[in-house]
């Protein structure tokens, strides 16, 4: 199928276009603060995954301006 993506006064067109390999979407959550065996402190993340992008809508042409 055709998308079309406007921002302003441009439009765009493009086609949507499947991933070789998808990717995460990830939010942190939380900063922890652990001790390792060593003593010394370092900072830790919790993410929780929000998504998964699978696909890509691909613009092959310049923006088209609305207006003239």
């Amino acid at each position: 199928g055709t998308y079309t993506f406007t921002l302003g006064y441009h439009e765009l067109s493009g086609t949507k276009v499947p991933l070789k390999k998808p990717m995460l979407v990830m939010k942190k959550t939380q900063d922890k603060q652990a001790n390792d065996s060593t003593g010394c402190s370092h900072s830790g993340a919790e993410l929780e995954v929000v998504g998964i992008i699978r696909h890509r809508i691909l613009f092959k042409t310049r923006p088209k301006a609305l207006i003239s």
